[in-house]
Protein backbone atom coordinates (compact mmCIF):
# COMPACT_ATOMS: atom_id res chain seq x y z
CA UNK A 1 0.00 0.00 0.00
CA UNK A 2 1.24 3.47 -0.82
CA UNK A 3 0.27 6.67 0.97
CA UNK A 4 1.04 10.11 -0.36
CA UNK A 5 0.14 13.50 1.08
CA UNK A 6 -0.80 16.26 -1.34
CA UNK A 7 -0.92 19.83 -0.13
CA UNK A 8 -3.02 22.43 -1.93
CA UNK A 9 -4.69 25.70 -1.07
CA UNK A 10 -8.42 24.97 -1.67
CA UNK A 11 -8.99 28.62 -2.63
CA UNK A 12 -5.87 28.85 -4.79
CA UNK A 13 -5.72 28.95 -8.58
CA UNK A 14 -4.61 25.33 -8.93
CA UNK A 15 -7.24 23.81 -6.63
CA UNK A 16 -9.80 22.91 -9.32
CA UNK A 17 -7.11 21.45 -11.59
CA UNK A 18 -5.63 19.47 -8.69
CA UNK A 19 -9.03 18.06 -7.73
CA UNK A 20 -9.75 17.07 -11.36
CA UNK A 21 -6.34 15.41 -11.51
CA UNK A 22 -7.10 13.58 -8.27
CA UNK A 23 -10.36 12.25 -9.73
CA UNK A 24 -8.49 11.18 -12.87
CA UNK A 25 -5.92 9.36 -10.72
CA UNK A 26 -8.68 7.40 -8.98
CA UNK A 27 -10.19 6.56 -12.37
CA UNK A 28 -6.83 5.38 -13.65
CA UNK A 29 -6.45 3.06 -10.67
CA UNK A 30 -9.80 1.42 -11.45
CA UNK A 31 -8.54 0.61 -14.95
CA UNK A 32 -5.52 -1.35 -13.66
CA UNK A 33 -5.71 -5.11 -13.26
CA UNK A 34 -3.09 -7.64 -12.25
CA UNK A 35 -3.44 -11.19 -13.58
CA UNK A 36 -3.47 -13.75 -10.77
CA UNK A 37 -3.99 -17.24 -12.16
CA UNK A 38 -7.58 -17.58 -13.37
CA UNK A 39 -8.57 -14.31 -11.72
CA UNK A 40 -7.53 -10.67 -11.80
CA UNK A 41 -6.72 -8.35 -8.94
CA UNK A 42 -8.43 -4.99 -9.34
CA UNK A 43 -7.06 -1.78 -7.86
CA UNK A 44 -8.84 1.02 -6.07
CA UNK A 45 -7.61 4.42 -4.94
CA UNK A 46 -8.35 6.60 -1.91
CA UNK A 47 -6.74 10.03 -1.57
CA UNK A 48 -6.70 12.56 1.27
CA UNK A 49 -6.08 16.22 0.37
CA UNK A 50 -5.20 19.13 2.62
CA UNK A 51 -3.42 22.47 2.52
CA UNK A 52 -0.55 23.95 4.50
CA UNK A 53 -1.89 26.51 6.97
CA UNK A 54 -0.13 29.36 8.67
CA UNK A 55 -0.92 27.97 12.10
CA UNK A 56 0.49 24.48 11.39
CA UNK A 57 3.15 23.81 14.00
CA UNK A 58 5.04 21.43 11.70
CA UNK A 59 4.66 19.11 8.73
CA UNK A 60 3.24 16.44 11.03
CA UNK A 61 0.13 18.62 11.54
CA UNK A 62 -0.37 18.73 7.77
CA UNK A 63 0.16 14.97 7.44
CA UNK A 64 -2.30 14.23 10.27
CA UNK A 65 -4.97 16.27 8.46
CA UNK A 66 -4.21 14.55 5.13
CA UNK A 67 -4.35 11.16 6.86
CA UNK A 68 -7.73 12.01 8.42
CA UNK A 69 -9.02 13.01 4.96
CA UNK A 70 -7.66 9.76 3.52
CA UNK A 71 -9.62 7.68 6.03
CA UNK A 72 -12.72 9.81 5.37
CA UNK A 73 -12.35 8.91 1.69
CA UNK A 74 -11.92 5.22 2.55
CA UNK A 75 -15.08 5.25 4.70
CA UNK A 76 -17.01 6.78 1.78
CA UNK A 77 -16.16 3.81 -0.47
CA UNK A 78 -13.63 2.83 -3.09
CA UNK A 79 -12.07 5.23 -5.55
CA UNK A 80 -12.81 8.35 -3.53
CA UNK A 81 -10.94 11.42 -2.42
CA UNK A 82 -11.65 13.79 0.44
CA UNK A 83 -10.38 17.28 1.21
CA UNK A 84 -9.60 18.25 4.81
CA UNK A 85 -10.22 21.92 4.02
Amino acid sequence: MSTRAISINPDGPVAARTMRSTSDTCGGCRALTLPAGDESIRWSCSIGLTDVRGDDADIDAVLRRADAALYEAKRAGRDRWANAA
